[in-house]
């Protein structure tokens, strides 16, 4: 079918599949083939972060049916969102024909405006989306500072600027208007004899001059607001800094005075700067020292009701001692439960939890946590614990603190295969009708395979159909002589 004879719709298809060039000049107005959005990562200068678009998410057919109708504008709005006022002073024209070309979202539009299809043939190459984000779908920060947004579809989608250069060129030259030729100057601005006016040619060249003297005042202005912004910020963690090392000081200087008081009221004895009563005294909770200056307190309350004044040293002597072993005491209790676990110690309680984990999960539990403080052994015999009630053996018993060694481990093994039977084969119809997902992680290192235990019919029973038989009819037998 020759050109003329094209509808506006089916010369935009043609665009689209390479058969015509773009942009056509159709009627009064002019057809580009212009990409909606890029996918992958790109950086977005102006807020310093990685913007990232998932293929399968933003070249889906929900998305590209979304940029039916987008509205065209040249450049993007002063504040956020098209409004009324912006839409009748920008707006050049909207997309008719969005598509999908390899990693990109595209669009055919229609552009009225012919000073901005000129502009678009010569400075303004590029395009850039306006979308509104969802609720929540902000940028994280990573710990070399960088900042990355992992961008799901969008709430509203806004419009299609029209730029010199976009961040979906990712640092390349600008491509986000496909220009087969210079046809837009070629149609209104060649004379007959194919050359081109001076007047129009000189017009071009001080439109083309003028937007990069803008995009350099904005480049200018850019860099400016960055060093500012830098400045700030370096102002403002020094600032910080300065007034954690303050405070720092502060809570330093505050317990060497009360640390000095202690041992100056004869309260502590020993080296002042090396007392362990002070660095327990100074580690404890509020708890802790509410409890430790009661005990005190009722020690000095009983040390003054003395009556015998030949008992009284030595009854003060005995609390005082008494005291000292009591917080001795407790001090070893904290500290035990401070100390560092070992890399065995940590290897035994990640195997055990791996061990014990699919066994939960198979049952329908979740496997406790180890706790801090927890001895390796302690937190198997918690595990095991856990797993009695589904044993038959072990189901009434308890298991002792002083069982350890191999006895404990004997009894850990009876109640691992009496629990895992269970879970394979329960004996609670309630349980078989249940059907548990195991995911295990430490079969086959870094891959999750997923299991599931139960009885299958009898978790979909109530789902299947009643079966029968219906008889329709009798075959009466057929006697000798007769005719079927």
């Amino acid at each position: 079918m020759p050109v003329s004879e094209l509808s506006d719709f089916q010369t935009a298809e043609a665009i689209r599949d390479g058969a015509l060039p773009s942009p056509t000049k159709y009627g009064d107005f002019w057809l580009f083939d212009l990409r909606i959005t890029g996918t992958g990562a790109a950086y977005r200068g102006s807020l310093g972060e990685w913007a990232i678009r998932d293929p399968n998410t933003w070249l889906s057919d929900d998305f590209v049916n979304r940029c039916n109708g987008l509205a065209v504008i040249d450049g993007h709005p002063d504040r956020a969102g098209l409004n009324h006022d912006e839409f009748r002073e920008r707006a050049i024209g909207s997309i008719v024909l969005p598509y999908r070309k390899d990693d990109e979202v595209r669009g055919v539009a229609k552009i009225f405006d012919a000073d901005a299809a000129l502009m678009m043939q010569t400075t303004h190459r590029s395009t850039s989306p306006g979308v509104m984000p969802q609720k929540g779908n902000d940028p994280v920060e990573l710990e070399g500072g960088a900042k990355v947004l992992a961008e799901d579809l969008p709430l509203i989608l806004d419009h299609l600027a029209i730029c010199e250069a976009g961040v979906w060129d990712k640092d390349g030259p600008p491509d986000g208007i496909r220009l087969d030729r210079v046809a837009g100057i070629q149609d209104s601005l060649l004379r007959k004899d194919g050359t081109m006016a001076d007047e129009d040619v000189e017009k071009i060249k001080q439109e083309r001059d003028d937007a990069r003297a803008r995009a350099d005042t904005a480049e200018r202005e850019l860099a400016d607001a960055k060093t500012r912004h830098d400045a700030e910020e370096k102002e403002r963690t020094d600032k910080a800094r300065k007034d954690a090392e303050e405070a720092e000081a502060a809570e330093k200087s505050k317990k060497a005075d009360a640390r000095k008081n202690r041992h100056d009221s004869g309260k502590h004895d020993g080296k002042f700067d090396d007392c362990s009563r002070c660095d327990a005294e100074e580690n404890e909770t509020e708890e802790e020292r509410k409890a430790r200056e009661a005990r005190e307190d009722k020690a000095k309350k009983d040390a003054e009701e003395v009556i015998d004044p030949n008992r009284e040293e030595v009854v003060a002597d005995a609390r005082r001692d008494s005291r000292i072993q009591g917080l001795e005491r407790e001090l070893a209790t904290i500290r035990d439960g401070q100390k560092p676990l070992t890399i065995d110690d940590r290897n035994d309680i990640s195997a055990a939890f791996h061990r014990y984990d699919n066994l939960y999960q198979m049952l329908g539990d979740h496997t406790p946590q180890h706790m801090h403080g927890e001895s390796p052994s302690a937190y198997r015999r918690r595990l095991a614990d856990g797993l009695r009630k589904h044993t038959k053996t072990w189901k009434e018993q308890a298991i002792h603190d002083a069982v350890t060694g191999s006895a404990f481990d004997a009894i850990e093994r009876c109640i691992c295969d009496e629990a895992l039977a269970e879970a394979k084969n329960p004996s609670n119809r309630d349980t078989a009708a249940v059907l548990r997902e195991v995911r295990d992680t430490t079969t086959t290192p870094g891959r999750t395979i997923t299991r599931f235990f139960g009885d299958a019919r009898i978790a979909w029973e109530p789902f299947m159909p009643q079966m029968g038989v219906k008889i329709t009819r009798f075959n009466k037998p057929q006697l000798q002589g007769e005719h079927a």
